[in-house]
């Protein structure tokens, strides 16, 4: 991330720019923001998405991989993680995916499950 300026005015890296701050994400090594749990944004929701994919066995369904990992590369991952926020529709949507013994269909996906309350 460039957070600083040079004597020039071009724009310089933390480091550079003598700040004791590290933005790269330990996790995997990009740099950006780091805004909790240590990892950036795409990494926590690449987790997010597979905590909510993975079943009670501790296992991805080998057909529910792909949409894991279009997740964990999408464009914008606050925006996936706001879409996988704890509590919302897709959090239930997601679960009842990992749940099903069935591969994922239309079927599954438009079938309504009742809010809670």
């Amino acid at each position: 991330m460039l957070v600083g300026l040079d004597q020039q005015g071009q724009r310089i890296c933390g480091r550079c720019a003598g700040l004791d701050v590290d933005y790269d994400c330990p996790a995997c090594g990009r740099a950006g923001f780091v805004p909790r749990d240590g990892m950036c944004e795409r990494c926590l929701a690449a987790r997010r998405a597979n905590e909510l994919l993975t079943g009670t066995n501790g296992a991805m369904r080998p057909e529910l991989r792909p949409l894991a990992d279009a997740l964990a590369n999408a464009d914008a991952p606050d925006a996936i993680l706001t879409w996988l926020r704890p509590g919302g529709p897709a959090e239930r949507l997601f679960h009842r995916l990992a749940a099903a013994e069935a591969p994922p269909s239309h079927e599954l996906l438009d079938w309504r499950v009742p809010s809670p309350g």
